[in-house]
């Protein structure tokens, strides 16, 4: 018995293996896809950042994350105003010298104080939440609406007192948002009252 070379292959055969490992490489990369997690729909897992607490994704975008938010300061107390905004000066500006006008804020959603000759009263409500750090879309502080603004119609004989006043409560029923922080003077804590459109309406600093 005589031992040769075998014959070499035709181009049958050889149009049919590569064939063959076409198809098996096409099967490998399916099946890795299909592990991997891969396909046509985008995963819908989050990535967080370490020490991050997982979040659902909102619907609204501009809806605040979990992040941005924090627990509001105290709102409730006795405030002596420092500045309100003023249609005459065309911003905000501090009041009258030896002139004083007080603010409540009360634990039962009341609003009251003396504007400087009248008492007045109101209610507040806060809603959402309080945003504790300014963000590029965010505005610092929390929503407040107050309503059923009223007062007393005593007459002054100061009329500098009377105009202040007056221009005292106009700015206090456009506001539509609060924050406690810095604003006008050296105050750090002080009580901002503002309107989101507008900006500050009444400025303020805890009695005491």
């Amino acid at each position: 018995m005589s031992f040769g070379r075998s014959a070499e292959p035709n181009s049958a055969e050889i149009v049919r293996s590569i064939a063959f490992r076409k198809a098996l490489i096409v099967g490998l990369a399916f099946g890795l896809a299909a592990a991997c997690g891969g396909g046509d729909e985008a995963s819908d897992t989050t990535l967080l950042n370490p020490g991050s607490v997982a979040t659902t994704q909102p619907a609204d975008p501009t809806t605040t994350m979990e992040t941005d938010q924090g627990e509001a300061p105290p709102l409730v107390g006795s405030y002596s105003v420092t500045h309100f905004h003023s249609a005459e000066f065309g911003g905000a500006t501090n009041l009258w010298p030896d002139t004083a006008i007080t603010l409540i804020f009360g634990s039962d959603g009341s609003v009251s104080g003396n504007a400087g000759c009248n008492d007045y009263t109101a209610t507040y409500e806060v809603s959402g939440p309080y945003i504790a750090e300014k963000g590029f879309d965010d505005d610092l502080g929390q929503n407040m609406t107050l309503s059923d603004l009223s007062w007393t119609e005593k007459a002054c004989d100061d009329e500098l007192l009377m105009g202040q006043e007056a221009e005292y409560l106009e700015a206090l029923q456009d506001v539509d948002h609060w924050w406690i922080g810095q604003g006008f003077g050296d105050d750090p804590n002080a009580l901002n009252l503002q309107s989101l459109e507008d900006g500050l309406r009444v400025q303020a600093s805890l009695d005491g």
